[in-house]
């Protein structure tokens, strides 16, 4: 026998075993949430239409819950599968990639489309890719973004810490608000920089992007670190702290994503600082320590 012909073919078929039971896991998980919703509203002459109706989920849904399974049964068998393996090795590149991907496209997760209900014009479907726009979300689309995109308008040039616009005389906009200012401030708001040096529109995606990219990596480093690197613990903390309900509700303002970045990279970075001899590398972590305090 070819052993490494072997190798290869069994590699292969970890891949489409973990394909496989991705899409059937995906569907299952799928079924069970959207039965367990439409439960609540139902009474027994329509549970014949409620288990139909559950059969029929949203797509986007079912893509990112077959997705996310794919990777997972793809680190579980890690030592056995060449992809685990290097999804591991070069996961800050590919998050620092995903990221750029993200700027590019300008994509986002504003609800901001809601506006169309006040006008003539749908906008609702327009520039749509995932999900739904959700009209709840009002402290993000008509508060916060507004307010954000409003800084570029500054009677006295864009982004001034003194805002002639939200109330018709100055006002505080990085204490109160927090929102993007030219200021040495800015230094402790790293999501916010892409404003400044990208423009409006691919700084607000870096803003949205950047904070649930970070928390997703910090959780996964915070992960292997508090399980003594074991990767399936790790990842699983990574999707259980960026996917809570707690912080998917408030991703859009109150500045919880930031500071969960900050607390969990101050761990990782104070670690670092205490395990190594190498005084640049101390340096750059205290550096970094005090951007996570002010942050």
């Amino acid at each position: 026998m070819n052993l490494p012909n072997y190798t290869k073919s069994k590699r292969t078929f970890q891949i489409l075993q973990a394909f496989l039971a991705s899409l059937f896991g995906s569907a299952v998980l799928c079924m069970l949430v959207k039965l367990w919703y439409l439960l609540k509203y139902i009474n027994e002459a329509k549970l014949k239409d409620v288990l139909l109706q559950s059969l029929r989920f949203p797509t986007s849904l079912y893509f990112f819950g077959v997705l996310l399974l794919f990777f997972a049964f793809l680190l579980w068998n890690e030592h056995g599968t060449v992809i685990g393996r290097i999804l591991y090795q070069y996961r800050f590149l590919i998050a620092a990639t995903l990221w750029i991907l993200c700027i590019v496209f300008k994509i986002n997760s504003t609800s901001m489309a809601s506006w169309g209900n006040f006008f003539s014009t749908d906008l609702n479907a327009r520039g749509l890719v995932l999900g739904v726009n959700r009209g709840i979300r009002a402290d993000e689309w008509a508060t916060y973004t507004p307010m954000m995109l409003s800084q570029q308008y500054g009677a006295n040039g864009a982004y001034p810490y003194f805002s002639q616009i939200l109330r018709g005389t100055a006002t505080d906009t990085f204490i109160v608000y927090g929102l993007p200012v030219k200021d040495i401030a800015i230094l402790f708001r790293p999501f916010h920089w892409g404003f400044l040096f990208l423009g409006a529109e691919y700084g607000f995606s870096f803003y949205w992007c950047g904070r649930i990219i970070a928390l997703a990596v910090v959780s996964f480093e915070f992960g292997l670190l508090i399980t003594k690197n074991n990767k399936l613990y790790a990842f699983m903390t990574a999707l259980l702290l960026t996917l809570s309900p707690t912080v998917q509700w408030w991703i859009g303002v109150n500045g919880l994503v930031e500071m969960m970045v900050f607390s969990l990279l101050s761990v990782l970075l104070l670690y670092r600082y205490m395990h190594t001899e190498n005084y640049k590398i101390r340096i750059l972590c205290g550096l970094l320590l005090v951007i996570c305090a002010g942050g």
